[in-house]
């Protein structure tokens, strides 16, 4: 989402910003922007490896079972509206931008 990856309202929105920057003649902006952006990525990258590709720091001990969360029906729905909305901005990012274009007063 916001790490800015391609067909991601995250990346429709920094990709709107750059380039407006980019017009008006703020280059080095863009450029710094950039760079923070994919420190941003990585950072991001590196605690998703953490947390679901890494051991536990501390193993549980022997014959205790850790019990998983269970997302109620309504959690789920939630999660699964987020990631669609995200998903179809990033990929049609005109349904929204046209709306809002639309309401500008200038």
């Amino acid at each position: 989402g916001m790490s800015g990856l391609p067909l991601t309202s995250g990346f429709v929105g920094k990709f709107s910003v750059f380039t407006e920057a980019w017009i008006s003649g703020y280059e080095w902006l863009v450029v710094v922007g950039l760079l923070g952006s994919v420190a941003g990525f990585f950072f991001y990258l590196r605690l998703i490896v953490t947390m679901y590709f890494e051991a536990p720091a501390l193993a549980e001990a022997p014959g205790t079972a850790t019990l998983k969360p269970d997302p109620s029906f309504v959690v789920k729905v939630v999660l699964a509206f987020a990631v669609l909305v995200t998903l179809v901005l990033g990929a049609f990012p005109s349904l929204l931008l046209d709306v809002v274009a639309d309401a500008l007063p200038f």
